[in-house]
């Protein structure tokens, strides 16, 4: 795949959250350039930080705007080469989007004391994100999606 042709853009994955010995967490990463050559990214997390903040938002341009608490819907336990969507809503409404997995990335590790089970999901992106002054459609934008519980 020719990463200049689809735009391709990158995301670091950063948490300020301070997670329990055993966690678990669902998240979603986006950057692209829009159409309009605009560069959006986008941080979704749900289970990271438990202080009644959250690491939610987007970034237009530079520009950040807050998300509120998102809620993920999928299916974890699926047929090991099936990858089904996964719906994305976030409570205040900016936030109403589908991911397609195409391939993902997995580990599954249980040393007793030290525990993963781990899934990242590459895909794209479709729906809508309802900002103040517009509505951001995205049609097939390239990202992640995860699923982790780990013991530390």
């Amino acid at each position: 795949m020719d990463l200049e042709q689809i735009k391709a853009q990158v995301s670091v994955d950063w948490s300020a959250g301070f997670m329990r010995r055993e966690t678990y967490w669902n998240w979603a990463s986006l950057a692209c350039i829009l159409d309009d050559g605009r560069r959006l990214g986008l941080n979704l997390a749900a289970g990271v930080v438990e202080t009644g903040f959250t690491e939610n938002a987007l970034w237009l341009d530079g520009n950040l705007t807050k998300i509120d608490m998102v809620d993920f819907k999928f299916q974890r336990y699926v047929d090991k080469n099936d990858c089904t969507q996964w719906q994305l809503r976030s409570n205040d409404g900016i936030i109403n989007l589908t991911f397609e997995p195409a391939g993902k990335r997995q580990d599954k590790t249980n040393l007793f004391i030290i525990a993963s089970n781990f899934t990242q999901h590459f895909g794209r992106f479709y729906g809508q994100i309802a900002l103040e002054n517009e509505v951001i459609t995205l049609d097939g934008e390239w990202g992640l999606t995860e699923d982790h519980y780990a013991k530390w």
